[in-house]
């Protein structure tokens, strides 16, 4: 995902990269990327880390270490702000935009996601979820910006306890009690939160994390029609089979071109195909 962020990254940023088992690879590749790219990218390495509860427990919620997200406001603890984005990802334009989001926070507001789905009837949270969910279709967890700061010092409203608890102790309890009800790991306990806790959230538009969900039953995301898709999320596994052959094919679009010029062979790519 790094390399395909930097062509699309107006400013230098730090980057951060949660791994332990395979660190030699990723420097390894890192290392291999054009002198320009690097030039880009501040990176430091931290290992698997899962600070309550079981960590076998949650090395195995959903995918492996998929749960690691939940843990970062305890294992970062000198970074301010960042943005999670699982590695089915594509930024179709500069990081910068979607960073941006932040400054649109309120007071109160400590992370963004966007809706699961746009219309409820055909969404997943609302006619399968056997727990609570963030309003009417419940959020993806796919692209995520969190306020670690105000994460780490907020006490959280629960079904489990009249007072609230402060993210680190929320964690273990909240997945005990739903353990046999969730299906979708800690993007599930992340809708339980912030269901109890809704002024935490804020909502971003559907082409900030655009999925199959949005055109496999007809198109149902209004801001990729107006607007374009700005990060493309290719879940299900859409970018390796040919249940949806734009995704397919943008991937392989951008799989394919030279690291040197990316925007202007991407372009050529999709176009001539």
């Amino acid at each position: 995902n790094f390399r395909l962020c930097m062509p699309y990254a107006r400013r230098r940023r730090r980057r951060l990269t949660i791994e332990s088992i395979d660190a030699i690879y990723y420097v390894g590749q890192i290392k291999a990327w054009p002198y320009l790219y690097k030039t880009h990218l501040e990176y430091s390495i931290y290992p698997i880390n899962f600070s309550v509860g079981n960590p076998q427990e949650w090395k195995k919620l959903f995918k492996p270490c998929a749960a690691q997200r939940l843990f970062l406001p305890m294992i970062l603890k000198d970074v301010d702000s960042l943005l999670y984005v699982d590695t089915d990802v594509l930024f179709l334009r500069s990081v910068d935009d979607v960073w941006n989001i932040l400054k649109l926070f309120n007071s109160t507001q400590l992370a963004a996601m966007a809706p699961e789905h746009e219309i409820p009837k055909i969404g997943w949270y609302s006619r399968f979820a056997r727990h609570p969910y963030y309003g009417a279709a419940g959020v993806n967890s796919g692209v995520m910006l969190m306020n670690l700061t105000r994460m780490r010092s907020r006490l959280f409203k629960n079904s489990m306890i009249p007072t609230g608890l402060r993210w680190e102790d929320l964690l273990y309890p909240l997945y005990h009690k739903y353990k046999n009800d969730i299906t979708w790991g800690d993007q599930d306990l992340l809708n339980i939160i912030f269901h109890y806790n809704p002024e935490y959230l804020y909502v971003f538009p559907c082409q900030w994390n655009y999925r199959p969900d949005h055109c496999m039953y007809g198109s149902n995301c209004r801001g990729a029609e107006d607007q374009g898709v700005s990060i493309l999320h290719g879940n299900r596994g859409v970018y390796h089979n040919d249940k949806q052959p734009a995704f397919k094919v943008m991937y392989e679009a951008v799989r394919n071109v030279s690291t040197l010029n990316t925007k202007v062979c991407v372009f050529m790519t999709i176009k001539f195909n």
